[in-house]
């Protein structure tokens, strides 16, 4: 499914934004406490430092959490706090898309990911047809990575999908048709009886 798909944005902006901020206001309170001296045990502060540190960076720097993507014939592109990320289709050499609980969070790694740009946590679930989105990106892994495990698995899954009636009709019937050469294996054993033979 072509088209783009934007984050609700109550849930951007207190998902997103409402904890970048949060982490900033952290990493500068920590940054202070190492300069200044603080009651807190320096083992902490740098810890405190780092995680929050991290968080800013793919929140603002490595828009790690777009607020909107954008799926066409040509390209896919990733897009939040006014920064676009652009990969054309033809120029997508590695595409990963994981799960993350089901359709509804997905983490995309495009042409391997690096620290400012290819590493998203796109949230399908707070997005009007997220799941559309999902499985179109699904699809693309599939087509850059045709015979990967993953790849055929979807394919598998699709097929069984299709034909799963006619698969349990299938299945049934071979064990009724079990069923019955036991009965007639027992039946032609000299003396054997059917009565209160179980099936």
């Amino acid at each position: 499914m072509r088209g783009t798909y934007t984050f609700e944005r109550r849930y951007y902006v207190v998902d997103v934004i409402a904890v970048g901020v949060f982490c900033a206001a952290l990493a500068l309170w920590a940054a202070w406490g190492l300069i200044g001296g603080s009651a807190f045990p320096v083992g902490i502060l740098w810890a405190v430092l780092l995680v929050c540190g991290y968080q800013v960076w793919n929140t603002f720097v490595a828009i790690a959490n777009p607020e909107k993507v954008t799926l066409t014939d040509d390209e896919l592109v990733f897009q939040g706090f006014g920064r676009t990320d652009r990969f054309p289709l033809s120029g997508i050499r590695e595409l990963s898309v994981r799960e993350v609980g089901g359709k509804e969070k997905l983490y995309v790694r495009v042409n391997g990911g690096g620290p400012v740009k290819g590493r998203y946590w796109v949230q399908a679930g707070h997005m009007a047809g997220g799941l559309e989105l999902a499985e179109a990106l699904e699809a693309l892994e599939e087509r850059v990575h045709p015979d990967s495990l993953k790849a055929r698995a979807r394919r598998s899954n699709r097929v069984y999908a299709e034909h799963e009636d006619q698969i349990k009709a299938r299945i049934k019937a071979d064990k009724e048709a079990e069923k019955a050469q036991k009965r007639a294996r027992r039946a032609a054993r000299p003396g054997a009886t059917n009565a209160g033979e179980p099936n």
